[in-house]
């Protein structure tokens, strides 16, 4: 047996008994592949789409950002993804003003962070944040998605939108 053997199934034991919370087989060192191994995985998914591009300055400008908890094909994502999170995020400058956004999301210094509460696998759920540009140039938002379970596929778990902003 070689030493890599050993240790997988170590480990596997390990996680067994109990003692380990989480394996990843050393013929997947980042983790990507999950599902059959270690514990069940949630695929949250994330996607951000914008009312307008390009809009001029001073107009109402809505991001729409779609969370959803994909079923897969392996039976480990079946699960509930609980305490979904999706942060907004622009960078530093003075370039918007926040508007208003759905229930659940709310503003902070650069970014507006909305609450999805729990998704079964196969929901999804969209909120609305709301803005006016002030600035002429481009805008460039980044949105995150989180959960408390870990995600299986953490590639789809980021998206991001520049909008181009015309002077009035």
């Amino acid at each position: 047996m070689t030493g890599k053997m050993v240790l997988y199934l170590m480990m596997t034991l390990l996680t067994v008994l109990g003692c380990k919370k989480e394996h990843v087989p050393p013929e997947d060192p980042d983790g990507v592949l999950g599902g059959s191994f270690g514990p069940p995985n949630v695929d949250l998914v994330v996607s951000v789409s914008s009312s307008a591009n390009p809009v001029s300055v001073g107009t109402l400008l809505n991001f729409t950002i779609k969370v959803a908890n994909k079923p897969g094909n392996n039976p480990a994502s079946t699960i509930s993804a609980t305490s979904v999170k999706a942060v907004w995020s622009a960078p530093p400058g003075n370039n918007y003003n926040f508007s208003s956004a759905d229930p659940d999301c709310y503003p902070t210094n650069y970014s507006v962070d909305c609450y999805f509460g729990n998704l079964v696998s196969g929901a999804s759920s969209s909120k609305v944040i709301k803005i006016v540009p002030i600035q002429a140039g481009t805008l460039s938002v980044m949105v995150t998605v989180s959960s408390k379970e870990q995600d299986g596929d953490m590639r789809d778990n980021q998206a991001s939108i520049s909008i181009t902003v015309t002077g009035q």
